[in-house]
């Protein structure tokens, strides 16, 4: 009777305790500072200032100009034509009118002739690119305008002239300029390809 009366009184103590939620215990600090925390701010410096060139100028050669930034002294463009590089009080000039692709140039859409006086040239964008080859007998000529004779041309050669004609060099074939390029128009069949007052003629 008394243990059943002990084992009644435990039962009715156990039914009376609440359960609570167990609560997570947070992780043991390792110590490491957080994204967030602890870590120091990275320094950031002054910007260094870029050199910015100076006024162009004459190189001592006379053919180039020239800019000088941070001491160094550097050539912006070529100046092979003719006239070569001159100042005055009205500022520098620059004869592009001789040129090789590639350079740079200052005055867009002008005309010149390379070195060799075989090619043509035109300033687009800053650069100097091949506008026609000039395989005639005349060549590259500078005058008041630049002059190029393309009566004579390979196929594939650059050209500026939509529509001109030429003689390849066998003289078997009659080629035009189409989209910037000479290219086969007609055989010679039975006369060479000749050229004449300003003309091309194939038969």
């Amino acid at each position: 009777m008394r243990r059943w009366l002990v084992l009644a009184l435990l039962s009715a103590a156990c039914a009376k305790v609440e359960t609570k939620p167990t609560t997570p215990t947070a992780a043991p600090s390792t110590g490491a500072p957080t994204a967030n925390e602890g870590a120091p701010a990275a320094s950031v410096g002054p910007a260094t200032p870029a050199c910015k060139p100076g006024p162009v100028s004459c190189g001592d050669d006379k053919k180039s100009l020239v800019a000088t930034a941070c001491g160094t002294t550097s050539v912006v463009q070529s100046c092979l034509g003719p006239g070569g590089c001159t100042s005055s009080g009205a500022g520098v000039r620059c004869d592009e009118s001789v040129a090789n692709p590639g350079g740079a140039c200052r005055l867009e859409e002008s005309f010149g002739c390379t070195p060799d006086k075989d090619a043509m040239t035109q300033c687009r964008s800053g650069k100097v690119v091949l506008a026609s080859t000039c395989k005639g007998t005349k060549k590259c000529q500078i005058g008041a305008a630049v002059q190029c004779d393309t009566s004579i041309a390979d196929q594939g050669d650059a050209c500026a002239t939509e529509g001109r004609m030429a003689c390849a060099r066998d003289a078997k074939t009659l080629l035009r300029c189409q989209g910037g390029t000479f290219a086969t128009s007609e055989q010679c069949k039975y006369q060479p390809c000749l050229i004449g007052s300003g003309k091309v003629i194939c038969r």
